[in-house]
């Protein structure tokens, strides 16, 4: 699992939970050096399909409040900068879209080097690269 959570960017902490007996569970936590590995992570590992499981990512309130302001901040920027470049933005498509869950154009330029991160994590994943 580690591997798979350094291709979204640099971790600073991995910890795999354990029971009373010291046996490992089936979830843990890992914390990022970024807002962009947390967000990179929050969005691109969430309701992946991981052999025969789904992965389940979640963040904390306080963490998950940080991220949505700090996205709605970064949303409003990209707008600007589209509108400045005289670039037209269906305001309604990116709604829809934006509850359906796709992967909005601002949110891709959130997160640095998205198409090295798919990569990496579908050859992560491809060569059972995942320490538990």
């Amino acid at each position: 699992m580690e591997r798979l959570f350094k291709c979204c960017g640099s971790v600073l902490s991995w910890k795999r939970s354990t029971d009373a007996s010291g046996e490992l569970k089936a979830f843990g936590f890992v914390e990022f050096e970024s807002v962009e590995a947390v967000f990179a992570c929050l969005k691109i590992l969430n309701n992946m399909n991981l052999f025969d499981s789904k992965l389940i990512v979640k963040a904390n309130e306080k963490t998950v409040s940080f991220l949505n302001d700090w996205k709605d901040l970064k949303k409003m920027e990209w707008l600007s900068s589209q509108e400045k470049a005289g670039e037209y933005v269906d305001l309604e498509d990116l709604e829809v879209k934006e509850k359906m869950g796709e992967l909005m154009p601002y949110e891709k330029e959130l997160i640095p080097d998205y198409d090295r991160i798919m990569s990496d994590i579908e050859r992560t994943i491809d060569n059972k690269d995942i320490i538990e």
